[in-house]
């Protein structure tokens, strides 16, 4: 996968370190904890951890950051990422900060381009 896989209006990129606080909040905020999954980082140390990995084996696991174009800029939106569940056939599962084979839209941004995304990228 490139850096950045471009959208019309959106993007998914890999997530890096400073990312980690804004991850860190999307778990936490109150209209996400609620649905959290009990396996998925929720503070910003083990965050931080799950994006060090993604940048390390990056054929394995994945964390991206959704974002959406505002106003001439890229502002963070939500985020994805999989986790590599089979190395003999390359099988993995899709997994966001609530839950397993989800994608999370911060909701203040849920009524714009980015709910669009699995129909904006190639």
């Amino acid at each position: 996968m490139s850096d950045v896989v471009d959208g019309d209006g959106l993007r998914l990129r890999r997530a890096t370190l400073d990312d980690a606080d804004f991850l860190a909040e999307l778990a936490g905020h109150d209209d996400v904890e609620p649905f959290m999954s009990v396996r998925r980082a929720r503070d910003t140390e083990a965050v931080r951890e799950e994006i060090e990995r993604s940048l390390a084996e990056p054929d394995e696991s994945g964390r991206f950051v959704i974002e959406v174009e505002e106003d001439g800029s890229w502002r963070r939106a939500g985020a994805m990422g999989f986790d590599l569940a089979c190395w003999y056939s390359g099988a993995a599962t899709l997994c966001s900060p609530v839950s397993s084979g989800s994608i999370k839209i911060k909701p203040c941004c849920a009524n714009r381009r980015a709910k669009s995304l699995p129909n904006a990228l190639p």
